[in-house]
């Protein structure tokens, strides 16, 4: 199961929930699904309520330096073409990780027992 997956089922439990719940049979528009997520994010009583926990932070360059190694990669022995010609690497190690498209993001969703991480590059 992926992320998406998991946030599928979360907001499809809370439709159902909604709208079997009303008294009067009337079935309210429900919200949509972006803001459920959104209001999950910054609402943690919304969020408990629902059973979803959404939790977003930005990793460190130490992190994004462990995601570099796990894939055989170093910035601090790259090259850059120059010329036609292979040229020490001039970047910060910041905007290597960049150019390269390393993740800048964790993004951890928990719904009921099941808890997904993934990673994004947000720059």
């Amino acid at each position: 199961m992926n992320k998406q997956e998991l946030l599928d089922e979360a907001y499809e439990n809370f439709v159902n929930t909604i709208e079997t719940n009303r008294p009067d049979g009337y079935i309210r528009p429900v919200i949509s699904k972006e803001k459920f997520i959104f209001e999950s994010k910054i609402h943690p009583e919304f969020s408990e309520h629902w059973g979803l926990k959404i939790e977003e932070r930005e990793l460190s360059l130490e992190e994004r330096y462990g995601l570099v190694r796990v894939n055989g990669l170093c910035p601090k022995y790259s090259f850059e073409i120059e010329d036609g010609k292979p040229t020490s690497n001039k970047m910060s190690e910041s905007e290597w990780y960049d150019n390269h498209n390393i993740p800048t993001k964790l993004i951890t969703v928990t719904y009921k027992d099941k808890t997904i991480e993934s990673y994004e590059q947000t720059r």
